[in-house]
């Protein structure tokens, strides 16, 4: 699965098998017959249309793999092809930790207002119907009158 996501998305794949599967001692390889079979079908699957490198012995398999790796980044530069230390300048590690911090205040102080807001008694709510009574002037052309 993880071999045909990679094709899907056009990952770079470097593959390394071993030139002479049969002369792996048997107890260091598949036993089953029909998972032994897969393992074929897979192997031929990698092979073809592909880049191999071949390998015998498992003291050749470091060093292929470190060459290997080490010109496909040169060849097909990708994200994820960089050092650690070359991601991002340590200033913008700063910033970004001052708005972690101010995000997590501001936070903070939303759960605070909630609750205060919260331990409010007698607030009306939403869709609560208020009466409202008293007396108030009414002002037209000159005209004055009290209106309750």
């Amino acid at each position: 699965m993880e071999y045909d996501y990679a094709i899907q998305k056009n990952i770079k794949i470097i593959a390394f098998i071993h030139s002479n599967p049969d002369n792996i001692p048997f107890g260091k390889s598949e036993k089953d017959a029909e998972l032994r079979q897969k393992l074929q079908e897979f192997r031929d699957k990698v092979a073809t249309n592909r880049l191999v490198k071949f390998w015998s012995k498992a003291d050749e398999l470091p060093g292929l793999v470190a060459l290997s790796l080490s010109k496909t980044i040169k060849t097909y530069p990708a994200i994820g092809w960089i050092r650690a230390n070359e991601t991002a300048n340590p200033e913008l590690y700063i910033e970004i930790n001052d708005l972690r911090k101010e995000n997590q205040e501001l936070k903070e102080g939303i759960d605070l207002n909630k609750v205060t807001t919260n331990s409010l008694e007698n607030l009306a709510d939403y869709n609560d119907v208020i009466e409202i009574t008293g007396k108030h002037r009414f002002w037209h052309s000159g005209y004055k009158r009290d209106v309750d």
